[in-house]
C-alpha cells in the first residue's frame, strides 16, 4: 500500500527571522546556523537578514525551533 503524498510530513512554520512562512527544512537549517553547527553561507536566504547575531538569538528563542 502506497501513501498518498497529499500532506507534507513536516508542516510549514511562521519564522520570526525571515518574517514569513518557511518550510521545515529551512527552519531546521536556520536552527543549525543559530546553534553554530553550520555556517551561515549554507542558507542563501540569510543574505536577506541584516544582523546574523540578532537572527541567531531570535531563532534560538523561537517556539518553532526544532532543536529546542
Amino acid at each position: 500500500m502506497m501513501l498518498e503524498d497529499t500532506e507534507p510530513f513536516y508542516p510549514d512554520v511562521e519564522c520570526p527571522v525571515f518574517k514569513k512562512t518557511i518550510d521545515y527544512g529551512m527552519c531546521y537549517d536556520m536552527s543549525m546556523i543559530a546553534g553554530r553547527c553550520i555556517k551561515p553561507g549554507a542558507l542563501k536566504e540569510l543574505s536577506e537578514v541584516e544582523d546574523i547575531d540578532v537572527a541567531r538569538e531570535v531563532c534560538k528563542n523561537c517556539k518553532n525551533n526544532p532543536l529546542t
